[in-house]
């Protein structure tokens, strides 16, 4: 398995106390609200702020520890993995932030939109994954895609004491939370979608289910639909922003790790020199072999990113079993119903005409209930 990667910036942090024994995984984030982390205007290319994030958590000596728990027991992590019967049900809270006369039926409706993406894209059925076995892989000889065995589903019951919230509604909260921890929320996949951060968003490399979460800015989630000055707009309007930042959650370093000698942590993905922006050519190469730019964890431009590698799905995975339990039992107690409680996974209806992919639409009102979609365009691609 290649070398972990992401904390490099921070080895010297990372290594304080080597002689200390290794903590066990329970002991972990301490509960204690991290500050908004913020830099100049975003300049219009991806951007995403978990090295920033790391950077200032390694600096407690308890959670660095904890980390290199984690670390350790990714490492030793079997990378095989059976067939998936019955996906894991992981419940969303979604904490909308700073928002003047918000309309909370379009921020749900957003907020359901943007789940069904991400679900389309961790289960690889989103509308591109076509281009994978059209005239891609052949680049990545060894390399396949996987559906992740999970499903993302905001929940709906049994909402924390003092949300405002009741059974049945949606966990959507509206200026009720601030920052990106709020230890009632202790038990939920949290998305925070706050405004200005100046990155489209961050996570923790490794989440804890303790009342953290994925932060996403306001002008990155969602995809295409506005609402109250929320909403994502090209080229990073298909959700994707929450697909990476979930990506660090689940325990994924960026693609290209640290340059050349030491990647990412799983082993189906090549070595990669450093970040691509945009929709490069496919072919585009470092390190000796083809860089895989449209995974989800580099810094292309969300139309040209769509899979996960069976190595990144399968570390995603082993870290929701071994890590974040906090999470997975709170299930059954805040879904509801039908897994969904009458909607809070569920697609909204298509529109067809609303310039919005939506519902079970496979592009922009075109596709499933609606008219058949064209092929969809590759990013470009050198001659054979």
């Amino acid at each position: 398995m290649k070398q972990l990667f992401f904390v490099l910036f921070s080895i010297s942090l990372l290594f304080v106390s080597c002689e200390n024994e290794w903590l066990p995984t329970s002991e972990t984030i301490p509960e204690t609200t991290l500050n908004v982390i913020r830099i100049a205007e975003p300049t219009g290319i991806r951007n995403c702020g978990s090295e920033a994030l790391m950077d200032r958590l390694m600096q407690d000596p308890d959670y660095a520890n904890a980390f290199r728990a984690k670390l350790q027991q990714m490492e030793h992590a079997s990378e095989s993995r059976v067939d998936c019967a019955t996906p894991v049900l992981i419940p969303v809270a979604i904490h909308f932030q700073g928002l003047s006369n918000p309309d909370r039926p379009c921020l749900e409706t957003m907020a359901q939109e943007q789940i069904a993406a991400l679900n389309a894209d961790y289960t690889a059925s989103n509308s591109e994954i076509d281009n994978w076995s059209a005239n891609v892989s052949d680049w990545f000889p060894g390399i396949n895609i996987r559906s992740a065995c999970m499903e993302f589903v905001i929940a709906s019951q049994n909402h924390p004491a003092g949300s405002g919230l009741t059974d049945g509604q949606l966990a959507v909260t509206i200026n009720q939370v601030d920052g990106d921890f709020d230890s009632d929320w202790s038990g939920y996949l949290n998305i925070f979608v706050i405004k200005n951060t100046g990155y489209l968003g961050y996570a923790p490399l490794g989440g804890d289910g303790n009342g953290d979460g994925v932060v996403i800015d306001a002008e990155a989630f969602g995809n295409g639909r506005q609402c109250s000055g929320i909403g994502a707009s090209a080229p990073f309007d298909k959700g994707r922003t929450l697909t990476h930042e979930l990506g660090h959650y689940l325990f994924l370093d960026h693609i290209w790790g640290n340059g050349c000698n030491v990647d990412d942590g799983v082993s189906d993905t090549p070595d990669q020199a450093n970040e691509n922006y945009g929709c490069p050519d496919l072919g585009i190469s470092s390190c000796g072999s083809p860089d895989l730019h449209m995974n989800y964890m580099d810094y292309t431009d969300d139309a040209c990113m769509y899979m996960f590698t069976l190595g990144q799905v399968n570390r995603m995975e082993n870290y929701l079993n071994t890590s974040l339990e906090r999470i997975l039992s709170n299930a059954a107690s805040v879904l509801g119903e039908g897994n969904n409680g009458g909607g809070g996974g569920t697609t909204p209806d298509p529109s067809c005409t609303d310039g919005i992919q939506n519902g079970d639409e496979t592009g922009v009102d075109c596709g499933g209930s609606c008219t058949p979609c064209e092929v969809p365009q590759v990013c470009s691609s050198p001659e054979a």
